[in-house]
């Protein structure tokens, strides 16, 4: 499909972008999304924040995965790393030693990452442990009307973010498949 196609691609980021959007989400199971922004990166580095996400349950995984989205992306860091989909992660892995968030934390402790972010679509009690070990700054949850009603994120996990002072990004505002 030419929409697709790299150049049409980069239109449509670089249009969006003089338009004033300034945050691109990414990671490296959306396709071929990382290189086909790579040249964007190079070129508007400074034009907006960068998030990239892994699901790698390892401190060693979350390494290597950030460090292959930044080679796709062609960036020195993302603005933010998120752990992606927490609600389909085992707490206890990810909480464990040498488990995902202590990989985040040497990503960032690295310069590889500016801050440590989780993201969600379901699975909201996976969500409170994470954030009160106090190293997530931003938590990326679907809300839209369905939602509020199946998930509940407004009641169940924002509360907890907001307790910990994190930024708080919302997706499928508008509806969309969750899980």
């Amino acid at each position: 499909h030419a929409f697709f196609e790299a150049a049409p691609f980069e239109e449509v980021v670089n249009a969006a972008l003089d338009a004033g959007l300034r945050y691109i989400d990414t990671a490296a199971i959306y396709d071929v999304a990382e290189e086909r922004l790579a040249p964007i990166v190079t070129r508007r580095r400074k034009d907006f924040y960068l998030a990239g996400k892994t699901m790698e349950k390892t401190r060693d995984g979350v390494l290597r995965g950030l460090e292959a989205s930044l080679k796709r992306l062609k960036a020195d860091y993302l603005d933010i790393g998120h752990l992606h989909n927490v609600g389909q992660q085992e707490t206890e892995v990810v909480l464990g030693k040498n488990g995902a968030l202590d990989g985040f934390a040497e990503a960032k402790k690295r310069g590889m990452i500016r801050h440590i972010g989780c993201t969600g679509h379901l699975g909201m009690t996976r969500f409170p442990p994470v954030i009160e070990t106090g190293l997530i700054e931003v938590v990326m949850v679907a809300m839209n009307f369905v939602d509020r009603h199946t998930y509940n994120f407004e009641e169940r996990v924002l509360p907890v973010a907001r307790k910990h002072d994190c930024g708080i990004i919302c997706m499928k505002v508008y509806g969309g498949v969750t899980g």
